[in-house]
């Protein structure tokens, strides 16, 4: 099948069905094509990404996410993706010693998603490295599930 000739919609399912057999070379290609042609096509941008994540391309995933959610910040999934990739490159920059790189991610990380109990914790330990005690405290508390400290016990709550 000569895939010059494909519409855009096939190019996207012939990558769709390569992803899914786990021909991650032949799918990043379709994908590939099919933004060629459309270059805003959300779905083949968004399943790019993911297959890049997959791959441990976490920089151009993390671009390609951040293009999904500027094209559609309501895309299904696009910005807990994005949010955990946000993450992952965090933890990388921390264990390489960029440790304001890894607090620029996790801010990011948090802005997509207050609440996420796993980065809170990060970026608290992270905020005791650069002596900022109270509020890297808080994020851990966040990141524990609430957990109310005092001098005799705690308390879950």
């Amino acid at each position: 099948m000569n895939k010059k000739k494909l519409e855009v919609e096939d190019l996207f399912k012939l990558a769709f069905e390569n992803h899914k057999k786990n021909n991650l070379q032949n799918a990043e290609n379709l994908y590939k094509d099919a933004i060629k042609q459309k270059p805003d096509h959300i779905n083949s941008i968004f399943y790019l990404a993911g297959l890049l994540a997959q791959k441990k391309n976490f920089n151009e995933a993390k671009e390609l996410f951040e293009k999904v959610v500027e094209l559609n910040p309501k895309y299904p999934s696009a910005k807990d993706n994005l949010c955990a990739i946000y993450k992952m490159l965090a933890n990388i920059s921390s264990q390489n010693g960029d440790l304001l790189e890894a607090k620029n991610f996790f801010e990011k990380a948090l802005n997509l998603n207050p609440n996420n109990h796993e980065i809170n914790h990060g970026y608290g330990v992270l905020l005791l490295k650069f002596n900022s005690h109270a509020k890297g405290l808080d994020h851990i508390k966040k990141g524990t599930g609430f957990i109310r400290f005092s001098s005799e016990s705690y308390k879950i709550i």
